[in-house]
């Protein structure tokens, strides 16, 4: 996970996601929910109209906005996925946003966590063959 600083120094690095050059200065709503990306997929019940968004002050530019999982109200992306890496726009500071006051947060970052390993096989079946027991019946 990418939470980017507004100081973008040494961010061009990392998967060539965030433009070091371009910082948006002016309050966005995260208006838009990708219900279908596996993150959010079983998280809500419906679609939710009349949810309280959350909202940032200033927000970095991305490269290859790629899989959004939720975005801005003019269309760009606040929080994305990039192969196994999320990635979020904008600080989630206090200063900045009050992403972290939002219901959003709890799913998001749990779902993170819960997708970031594998699974492991809980057990495994040593040889290949079933045996099987036979008995006579010495009755007739």
């Amino acid at each position: 996970m990418v939470i980017p600083s507004l100081d973008q120094s040494g961010y061009g690095s990392i998967n060539n996601v965030v433009s070091s050059d371009n910082i948006s200065e002016k309050e966005k709503r995260i208006t838009e929910i990708n219900y279908n990306h596996p993150l959010l997929k079983g998280v809500f019940n419906k679609q939710i109209s009349n949810f309280q968004y959350p909202k940032v002050n200033a927000t970095t530019n991305i490269i290859g906005a790629l899989n959004p999982i939720l975005k801005f109200e003019d269309g760009n992306s606040f929080l994305l996925q990039k192969g196994n890496v999320f990635n979020f726009t904008a600080p989630l500071n206090n200063q900045n946003s009050n992403f972290k006051n939002s219901p959003l947060i709890v799913p998001v970052l749990y779902n993170m966590g819960r997708n970031s390993l594998p699974v492991q096989q809980l057990y495994y079946t040593i040889g290949g063959k079933k045996l099987y027991c036979h008995t006579r019946d010495n009755s007739k």
